[in-house]
């Protein structure tokens, strides 16, 4: 292949982590640079460089190819690296974790006196993603087909925003999985409240880069989306929906595993809204959550205390 001609692009990426590079000694991308700029040059050599990157560790960030994550999958996304070379740059607080679709009970927190008594909850079950410790972005690149991507409360700054998980915040994981999500041709579902914008501004230009997109506005401020077709009819248009946004505890939590908010014009006996885990696999991770701590609710199973 001739000299990659976005090398300066990728280095500009690079140096947005380590204003430093290459200064003082050399670095861990230097053999993959020097492919790059050399007119011979192959994916199979990019592949081998980037999974020599992968495997040095690193204190922060798991290691190094994830301190490069954001240039990493640019430099693949447009080398190209074929999808069956593609390099999954691995996790650990941030790995990815999915939920099966799970079928709701016959009454789910039927309407009617005592319904807040005792709420019920669907509880999937839990397993890691992939054979090995990956993200969400190593998922959604490597998917078979694209996938959607919910945001849920993403429409203003919040606490928690800025935690860092495997070195990154978790505003900048969730830009992250939306360029994924773009470039493997899948869509972005925003749910957001009252006389809000869909999403933040930091947001903003991934969530527009994303081909299809819906916008789910509730102005009655109930937490779940499930009460608007077009929010359940963009869910159950994939296999697997990667949920993200605020908070985990609450707003999250309902949308994924159920809460007490039932359709218009509930009669005594009608059960509660259909939550997304009953509609289709569920991906998601400790890094594109929005909480202050650590998730706490028991129906996140392996990701609890992450």
């Amino acid at each position: 292949m001739p000299v990659y001609p976005q090398t300066a692009a990728f280095l500009q990426l690079v140096t947005a982590v380590n204003p430093t590079y290459s200064r003082w000694k050399t670095s861990s991308l230097a053999p993959l640079v020097a492919i790059l700029n050399s007119p011979t040059g192959t994916a199979g050599q990019v592949v081998a460089a980037i999974n020599q990157v992968r495997q040095a560790a690193d204190a922060t960030y798991v290691n190094k190819a994830n301190k490069y994550k954001n240039a990493l999958h640019f430099l693949q996304r447009t080398y190209p690296i074929p999808l069956g070379q593609w390099v999954a740059l691995g996790a650990q607080r941030s790995r990815a974790v999915r939920y099966p679709q799970t079928a709701m009970p016959p009454a789910f927190n039927p309407f009617g006196p005592g319904m807040y008594n005792v709420v019920q909850r669907l509880n999937p079950g839990s397993q890691w993603e992939g054979g090995a410790a990956q993200s969400v972005e190593d998922f959604v690149y490597t998917a078979p087909a694209p996938v959607g991507a919910v945001l849920i409360h993403m429409d203003a700054q919040q606490n928690g925003m800025d935690t860092l998980i495997d070195g990154m915040r978790v505003i900048d994981h969730i830009k992250s999985v939306l360029r994924a999500v773009q470039h493997r041709g899948g869509g972005a579902c925003a749910l957001h409240i009252g006389n809000t914008p869909p999403v933040l501004a930091a947001l903003q230009a991934d969530f527009n880069g994303v081909g299809i997109r819906v916008v789910v506005n509730e102005q009655n401020h109930r937490h779940m989306g499930a009460i608007h077709a077009a929010f359940n009819n963009f869910v159950t248009g994939y296999a697997t929906v990667v949920v993200m946004g605020f908070d985990a505890d609450v707003c999250v939590r309902a949308n994924l595993f159920g809460a007490t908010e039932y359709p218009a014009g509930a009669v005594v006996g009608t059960s509660a809204l259909t939550p997304i885990t009953a509609q289709a696999d569920v991906v998601t991770s400790r890094a594109v959550l929005v909480t202050t701590g650590t998730i706490q609710q028991a129906e996140y199973g392996l990701i609890v205390g992450l």
